[in-house]
């Protein structure tokens, strides 16, 4: 226990004159869940993102072909309209506002539990811009899921798994299997573990650093391959 204490207190900054970069109660989750390397592996790029603008992303694929079942008991599962969404998320704050991707066409798939919404994602056919300046692109026969929520009091529940279903379930109706992608911060690691419960393969890297007000991009050769990239916009 000693020896877990000091490593803890080395990876927690000193002084108190800025917020910490893991707080107590998450590093020591994290490094019970996943082991001292891989924890200072996420605090050492965090504390890098305080000096310079940057992101590392791992890049995921799953197959377009239905899993299993959308119904999740006693949720309402299927796509929803922007009317819908809109009302829907007035109890979840203006964080999840999004006008924009029902003016463009993207669907949304959501979660219902008497008519309230409780989880949704986005699936998008065109590249997407994801902070300004900067844009995720993919090629066609590609769709990128993004903006994956589920309400922190119905989590576990399988309900993204459920909503990924009913998208499929109407795509192969249509006739259409694409592949779907996305991404996820290299540091993200609850995320990626979630992940891994659909069985993705990954495809590669993108990353980028931005420099006076310009962004480097990065794309690994699998990516690349793949016909995914991040495209600066702000040239």
């Amino acid at each position: 226990m000693a020896v877990f204490a000091r490593h803890q207190a080395a990876l927690l900054p000193r002084g108190s004159s800025f917020d910490p970069i893991m707080n107590r109660e998450e590093l020591t989750l994290h490094v019970k869940r996943r082991g001292l390397l891989r924890t200072g592996f996420v605090y050492m790029l965090r504390a890098l993102r305080r000096l310079i603008d940057f992101d590392l992303m791992v890049v995921e694929t799953a197959s377009g072909a239905p899993t299993g079942s959308p119904l999740v008991e006693p949720y309402v599962t299927r796509q929803i309209t922007a009317d819908e969404y809109c009302q829907g998320i007035r109890l979840l704050g203006e964080e999840h506002e999004r006008p924009w991707a029902f003016d463009r066409e993207d669907r949304c798939f959501a979660n219902l539990l008497d008519s309230q919404l409780v989880g949704y994602q986005f699936y998008a056919n065109q590249s997407t811009t994801i902070r300004a300046g900067l844009e995720f692109g993919f090629r066609d026969s590609l769709t990128y899921v993004y903006a994956s929520f589920t309400h922190s009091d119905h989590r576990g529940r399988r309900l993204a798994e459920s909503r990924a279903n009913a998208r499929r379930h109407v795509d192969q109706a249509q006739g259409i299997e694409r592949e779907v992608v996305w991404y996820v911060s290299v540091d993200n690691l609850a995320a990626r573990a979630a992940n891994r419960r659909i069985r993705p393969r990954k495809i590669g890297y993108i990353g980028y650093v931005r420099i006076r007000g310009r962004f480097f991009c990065y794309a690994s050769p699998g990516c690349k391959r793949a016909g995914v990239s991040l495209v600066s916009t702000s040239n």
